[in-house]
């Protein structure tokens, strides 16, 4: 839901669990759930591991650095390399250390291990305590998760020709009985080396934790629970770390004024849209958020469909399926006269605005080029039928999302003004999402600025954005919705406990925010219905538990 797994890693000794949510780093004993939270940079950590002398790094792309080492004792951190130091091997080839992914180290702490990806090839670069290069090798499959094994060896993921194993050495063969086995990461070893501990896939898609023994080509399922678990680290004396997922969301409906909520989705479903009659719902529905999800994304379990707004009990299925396609599809919104439906997709290779008819009897239709990884958000049709705002990159990898308007006859859904953004002077965050804010004129938008997010207004045209209203929470995309007739908005923000809750906000200035809700359920994405006296939003949990146990 906007963030991704925390990281988890078990110190050398066996005593210390390190964990990181984002950007927040703690440190605690195993077992005990009282932990120190270190200095940490805004940005998201990526990478979490212990050096063999117990202390820790991270990796945390920052102004100064990308590789952090921590004085754990002493709550302090500093570069791991000096800055400006650049990493040359004996054939001349050279990598700034910011470009090495998922270090990891020698058992002896004498050597390092690191993957710089290039648009061409793989490098798997090892490297001295110090800093000195020792040795490259270049694959042209994509290689991740290196972990030494005792004898020095190295075995890592490779992935190509749209499948992930396990090599050994690093880009090369695959040991006995992996051959086969579609396989995730983290990778872990045991201290005598004879055994990786890595994820495989089951039947339903999720991962379980596997035990694979070097020696004699066979595995054993170390670990199983419902959903992905995996991630796997191990202290000296083999004591295992894994994680283990817990993941829901569903669909209600509540009143607009605060009050009980009604259940709509009895399945997996989230990012509700409103039909213009008030009688539907759209939705994004699917298994996603699972390990192989992640890896493979966009191309993931998420779908976009119609449940019935009303009726006597949450809904066990889609009514409609308005898209399923092999990539994720996902944030519906009908035009005014109910003849067309916009989405976003990113099927085909895009990461675009689609079209397609309500009735289905015409093909569908791409309104947009952005293309794949634009990151393209959910589209919203204006009251008049002849505008849709969406968020998305203005420049493919740019990563800044910009706020985009296009024109598109309701009648006979052709495209009358190509997509474009808005001029906002002096605004420099990422666009979050957009609503029409009671007219055609005038869009309500989010800015998001790590943990800071701020509501503004503005005219469809473009220009200074007016705030409505600031909040923390480390919710990307976490949505909002608007009143029909643009008096008042609805937001998820975090309570005292850190549990989101929505919050409903008159768009006039100086406006205070009131709760809605109050119970102990995370929720976001909320819509107003068209006739302002309903709010369906996402209703959802999550969890992620580290395990220990001796193998």
């Amino acid at each position: 839901m906007g963030y991704r797994d925390p990281l988890g890693a078990i110190s050398p000794d066996g005593k210390r669990l390190a964990t990181a949510a984002h950007n927040i780093l703690r440190v605690q004993d195993v077992g005990r759930t009282a932990a120190e939270i270190l200095p940490s940079g805004d940005a998201r950590i990526l990478h979490l591991l212990w050096r063999p002398d117990g202390r820790l790094v991270t990796q945390q792309p920052d102004s100064a650095a990308t590789w952090w080492l921590y004085e754990v004792a002493q709550g302090t951190r500093r570069p791991l390399w000096p800055p400006g130091i650049v990493l040359r091997d004996s054939a001349g080839h050279s990598v700034a250390p910011g470009e090495l992914r998922e270090l990891a180290w020698s058992a002896d702490g004498s050597r390092l291990a690191g993957v710089q990806l290039t648009s061409a090839q793989s490098v798997l670069w090892i490297v001295d305590s110090a800093g000195k290069a020792l040795h490259t090798q270049s694959s042209p499959a994509r290689l991740s998760y290196p972990v030494w094994l005792r004898d020095g060896r190295i075995a890592c993921l490779a992935f190509s020709g749209d499948t992930q194993r396990v090599t050994l050495p690093c880009g090369e063969g695959s040991p006995a009985g992996l051959a086969a086995k579609e396989a995730y990461g983290p990778l872990a070893a045991s201290p005598d080396g004879h055994v990786l501990y890595l994820a495989l896939a089951d039947s339903n898609g999720f991962v379980g934790l596997w035990a694979w023994n070097l020696i004699t080509g066979a595995g054993r399922s170390v670990a199983a629970m419902g959903r992905d678990t995996y991630a796997p680290s191990v202290s000296s004396d083999g004591t295992l770390l894994f994680k283990s997922q817990d993941y829901w969301t569903e669909v209600a409906v509540m009143p607009a004024a605060g009050g009980p909520a009604e259940l709509r989705t009895a399945f997996q479903a989230e990012t509700p849209s409103w039909d213009p009659a008030g009688k539907q719902l759209g939705i994004t529905y699917g298994t996603w958020r699972r390990v192989s999800d992640d890896f493979r994304y966009p191309d993931i379990a998420q779908d976009a469909g119609i449940v019935p707004a009303e009726g006597s009990g949450p809904a066990t299925a889609p009514a409609e399926v308005v898209q399923a396609s092999p990539s994720e599809d996902q944030g519906l919104s009908w035009s005014p006269n109910q003849r067309w439906i916009v989405f976003h997709s990113h099927q085909q290779g895009s990461d675009d605005v689609w079209l397609r008819p309500a009735d289905r009897a015409e093909p569908l239709t791409r309104l947009t080029r952005l293309g794949r990884g634009a990151e393209v958000g959910w589209p919203r049709w204006s009251p008049d039928g002849r505008w849709v705002v969406f968020e998305g990159d203005s420049v493919l990898g740019r990563r800044r999302s910009e706020l985009w308007v296009i024109g598109v006859d309701q009648v006979s859904g052709k495209v009358t003004v190509p997509a474009r953004t808005l001029p906002l002077p002096g605004f420099t965050d990422a666009v979050g999402h957009a609503e029409w804010l009671g007219s055609s004129e005038l869009i309500a938008f989010s800015g998001v600025h790590g943990a800071e997010h701020t509501l503004y207004r503005v005219a469809r045209n473009g220009g200074v954005p007016a705030v409505i209203h600031r909040y923390r929470s480390t919710q990307i995309f976490d949505g909002f919705g608007a009143s029909p007739d643009g008096r008042w908005l609805v937001f998820p923000e975090p309570d005292q406990h850190g549990r989101l809750q929505l919050f409903r906000v008159a768009v006039a200035a100086g406006s205070e925010p009131k709760p809605l809700t109050t119970d102990s359920t995370e929720k976001t994405q909320p819509a107003v219905s068209p006739d302002g006296r309903k709010i369906a939003f996402t209703r959802w949990r999550y969890a992620a538990r580290f395990w220990t146990l001796k193998p």
